[in-house]
């Protein structure tokens, strides 16, 4: 197994480049300079990313949520949207941390850039599930929520396959591991977190 190091913070000795510029393993400054990119798919995600700005305080309509909350659902129901938002919200929470380390490996300014977004973006929506427990149920079982995998064995194997994943790579950061993370990544977000959503 390959192990990869780390960019320094700054490297003075450094070629940022846009012809020796590669997405990790390349030699950075540290600088972003994002006036020259070689990448300009991540410019252009950049653009969309912020795009998609949008912060859970501007969210209306949560009252109707919690009437329908108690009233509309089954105790099934109930049960199912806690295990759905206790898993939505370990997902966003373990992507808020997850992505920085990551971004420590990859030594192309507009990609590291996207992620830093993405990170932000993952503690806005862990947030936004903390302003929907607030309007749809009472603070002794938003607890319950936070935790549910604890007494749910399939929400715990889940977290635990994903965590393990990302704690491979911290743990031993090889050209293995962070392939496998980068593509858990990509598949959380694209599989996860669609099916919590549809």
């Amino acid at each position: 197994m390959t192990e990869i190091k780390p960019n320094l913070l700054f490297n003075p000795k450094g070629d940022d480049t846009v012809e020796h510029r590669t997405i990790i393993k390349g030699n950075t400054t540290g600088l972003f300079n994002l006036n020259a990119v070689k990448y300009p798919w991540a410019k252009s995600l950049y653009q969309v990313m912020v795009g998609n700005f949008w912060v859970p305080e501007k969210v209306s309509g949560l009252k109707d949520d919690a009437r329908m909350f108690k009233s509309d659902l089954s105790e099934d129901e109930q049960r199912a949207y806690k295990g759905t938002i206790s898993f939505l919200t370990f997902l966003d929470s373990i992507q808020t941390v997850n992505i920085p380390h990551l971004s420590d490996y990859v030594t192309s300014p507009e990609v590291n850039l996207i992620l830093s977004i993405q990170a932000y973006q993952e503690a806005i929506h862990s947030q936004s599930y903390a302003t929907i427990l607030e309007s749809v149920v009472d603070s002794k079982e938003r607890e319950e929520i936070y935790y549910f995998w604890r007494s749910d064995a399939i929400l715990l194997k889940r977290n635990q396959y994903i965590g393990q994943i990302y704690q491979d790579f911290i743990d031993t950061p090889s050209d293995a591991t962070f392939f496998r993370a980068i593509v858990a990544n990509f598949l959380l977000e694209s599989l996860y977190f669609y099916n919590g959503f549809a």
